[in-house]
């Protein structure tokens, strides 16, 4: 396989893992540090914040503004209007890319707590009411307080707001953005963070102006998006089987030192700035394909390509489910049994969004057409999202 070319099958086997990392991370819902071990591996967000911002970087880099392009890397003016279309292009196409399986995985989740709590109607319509911010996915702004129970939404919110913000920049000043402005406000912001705050978690907190998750975001995302200028050099080098081989070497110990650093660290500090550097150079690394065993994960592509997709699903879905099943289970099950249960319960409803997202996917272009001829007179050319 080529290198620069395909599907990156190991970022969707990661996915998946840094996914199960937050599942279990939400069983503290249930469970005590003292008492179940895995409590606290919030780091999974990281991961998923720095692969956003490499693809947002990989995106602009590859497919925008082409015929703009000069010999130094840089793009002819734009006008404002031109900025904001193209942000809102790319914007849109991130969330139709996920909202469908957030919104199944809304019904879900929210169907369950409700039966778990025997809630009124009227309840229901007032926690309805109150989520409305989380299905508009703009929580972040300065709603989360008001209410919706699907907190794992907030990644979302968050990175969207972040990349409204950053991605007309990379558009304007590529080069320098990647190189210099990006990863400036990444130091900046993290340093702030793990110094003063003591470390990025706990994104709902407010600081008085602004939600500690946006922030995290914006300095995770910038992270992110500088490790493409890293990529690039690690695919313009010619590495031979034993590079190849300590490149493997370095990029598993990257994982595996940021994991073993999450079990002991299980509640954020102030080192999280220098995990989260380690993790970038793991996350460059799996990005590049330069590594020996890069051609085991061409082999089970189909496998690690449906783990890709059933990682988004299993991470919209399982929130609920750890904050509501305390109303459904005896007292008397132990941690252990608990903990069994909840991951059976997020799998399967993980997989009936999975399969329902698909078949509405398979469904919907017809429709689409139907309603078409029922409601446009004239077909029109229009921009293609």
């Amino acid at each position: 396989m080529d290198k620069l070319s395909g599907r990156n099958y190991e970022i969707e086997w990661l996915r998946f893992i840094f996914s199960i990392m937050i599942v279990l991370n939400h069983t503290k819902s249930f469970s005590a540090d003292s008492v179940f071990p895995v409590v606290g591996c919030s780091f999974g967000v990281e991961f998923f914040f720095l692969t956003s911002g490499y693809l947002m970087a990989e995106h602009v880099m590859k497919n925008s503004f082409q015929k703009n392009i000069h010999s130094k890397g840089e793009t002819t003016p734009l006008s404002i209007t031109s900025y904001g279309s193209d942000t809102a292009v790319f914007l849109f196409q991130k969330i139709k890319k996920l909202y469908l399986e957030f919104f199944i995985a809304e019904i879900i989740g929210y169907s369950f707590a409700f039966i778990a709590r025997e809630m009124t109607l009227k309840g229901i319509i007032k926690v309805l009411l109150n989520s409305f911010s989380e299905v508009l996915l703009i929580s972040m702004f300065g709603f989360k307080k008001m209410g919706g129970w699907n907190g794992a939404t907030w990644y979302i919110s968050s990175m969207l707001i972040v990349m409204a913000f950053l991605y007309p920049i990379l558009v304007r000043w590529r080069q320098k953005a990647l190189q210099f402005i990006f990863p400036l406000i990444s130091l900046l912001v993290l340093g702030y963070l793990c110094v003063a705050l003591g470390s990025p978690r706990d994104p709902t907190k407010w600081l008085g102006w602004i939600y500690k998750g946006n922030l995290r975001a914006l300095g995770e995302i910038c992270l992110g998006a500088y490790t493409w200028n890293l990529v690039q050099w690690f695919r313009a080098q010619s590495w031979n089987f034993v590079g190849r081989t300590i490149l493997a070497f370095i990029k598993s110990s990257c994982y595996i030192s940021v994991m073993c650093y999450v079990f002991i660290y299980n509640k954020g500090s102030k080192f999280d700035y220098a995990f989260l550097l380690i993790l970038c150079l793991g996350v460059a690394l799996t990005f590049s394909q330069c590594t020996i065993e890069i051609l085991l994960y061409e082999k089970g592509k189909h496998i690690f390509s449906f783990l890709g997709k059933y990682s988004l699903c299993l991470y919209l879905t399982h929130f609920p489910f750890s904050t509501n099943l305390d109303y459904v289970w005896p007292a008397d099950w132990s941690i252990l049994k608990k903990m069994m249960v909840y991951l059976i319960i997020c799998s399967i409803a993980a997989l009936m969004v999975l399969k329902i997202s698909a078949l509405i996917r398979k469904k919907i272009e017809p429709i689409k057409n139907i309603l078409c001829l029922v409601f446009i007179s004239k077909k029109k050319d229009s921009i293609k999202y």
